[in-house]
């Protein structure tokens, strides 16, 4: 599934969630915000797009990574956490299943953000790939279908516990080490240029307590260097700290969304 699947179908959710009005024309779409949740975005009619190759109105704004209007709903989306009821054909698996989305943040120094999402056999704890070709149809106004499917919160967490480990140390793990890496690399150069700058300093005062030595100058003087030398030393160990907390890295799935596949 592409990104813009990922992020239409989570923008769709959203709005059916809220009760709005949602029309699509092709591949623009455009949505009457409720009152209660005009002020979030500053207007009562949003005009968007999904796909990037579309030719679209000015006013319409692209709804991808980065896009204002977007992170206000993965934000709401944090809250409400809207879920959406699908139908699977009858080839696809024989099970119920579930699909968690992520929005996932990369942050360091350097910032990345992705929309992925995992799909897990709901009694077996399966892993599995739901293909798009495999769901007959959202449906997701009828929210009263969740109450009468048996969906303990001990599933819902175990299903989740599963799918955050295998994003973690599967999916994405190469993807996150690859991001620890580059924040390394980025951290290290920063170290080196620190250390060269107070290596010369360093250089410097040495010199100059030889040349004070050498003149015969007073125990002052020298005792002077010799406190100026160490608290260079004492600068340089906070700065090497506080770049290294600086390069940390951190990694976060936040759940945005879930879709409940009924067999």
């Amino acid at each position: 599934m592409q990104i813009e699947d990922h992020i239409e179908n989570i923008v769709c959710e959203y709005f059916s969630k809220i009760n709005a009005n949602l029309i699509k024309n092709d591949k623009l779409f455009s949505v009457s915000v409720p009152q209660n949740f005009s002020n979030i975005f500053g207007t009562s009619l949003l005009k968007f797009y999904f796909d990037p190759n579309t030719s679209a109105p000015s006013d319409y704004e692209l709804f991808s990574p980065g896009s204002n209007n977007l992170l206000k709903i993965i934000n709401q989306c944090l809250d409400l956490g809207p879920v959406a009821i699908c139908k699977l054909k009858n080839a696809c698996i024989h099970s119920d299943a579930i699909r968690f989305y992520f929005f996932v943040l990369f942050e360091s120094v350097i910032s990345r953000t992705k929309m992925i999402h995992v799909d897990i056999i709901l009694d077996s704890k399966k892993i599995i790939d739901i293909k798009n070709d495999d769901i007959e149809k959202y449906d997701i106004e009828k929210y009263d279908i969740l109450n009468n499917k048996e969906l303990s919160k001990d599933v819902f967490d175990d299903c989740y516990v599963e799918a955050i480990s295998f994003l973690e140390y599967t999916m994405m793990k190469l993807e996150i080490s690859n991001f620890q890496k580059d924040c390394i690399n980025l951290r290290q150069k920063e170290i080196q240029s620190i250390k060269e700058e107070y290596r010369i300093r360093s250089k410097e005062i040495q010199e100059k307590f030889i040349l004070l030595r050498s003149k015969g100058q007073s125990a002052h003087e020298i005792d002077r260097l010799i406190d100026e030398n160490q608290n260079i030393r004492e600068d340089e160990k906070a700065i090497l700290e506080s770049i290294r907390k600086k390069y940390s890295t951190i990694i976060d799935f936040a759940l945005i969304g879930a879709v409940l596949f009924l067999k």
